[in-house]
């Protein structure tokens, strides 16, 4: 039988494991703990390249609606352009690199 105020084993360990993991939500939540930033960096930069529009373009659905002068056609990478109506067929229209 238990006295008054006494405490079995199996509560301090589940109030231990609670507080643990609130302090992990917590240094999760305010930020200094960061989930998989690197994934997120990579995952980032291949929206941004698979974005016609992140390039400084516009989506034409022929060579001949892009000028030819200070412009250059992109072709759609492996994926399609993400942000164009037809994402595998269309060109991304966008301003010539300029070489410094």
């Amino acid at each position: 039988m238990m006295k008054k105020g006494q405490l079995t084993v199996n509560t301090i360990i589940v109030a231990a494991l609670a507080v643990t993991v609130l302090i992990v939500l917590f240094a999760i939540f305010t930020g200094r703990i960061r989930v998989l930033p690197e994934e997120t960096a990579k995952t980032e930069a291949k929206v941004r390249a698979a974005t016609c529009s992140a390039q400084n373009g516009y989506c034409v659905s022929s060579e001949e609606e892009c000028p030819e002068e200070g412009y250059e056609r992109k072709s759609a990478p492996l994926q399609g352009w993400l942000d164009c109506p037809n994402a595998k067929t269309d060109l991304c229209c966008r301003p010539t690199p300029v070489e410094e």
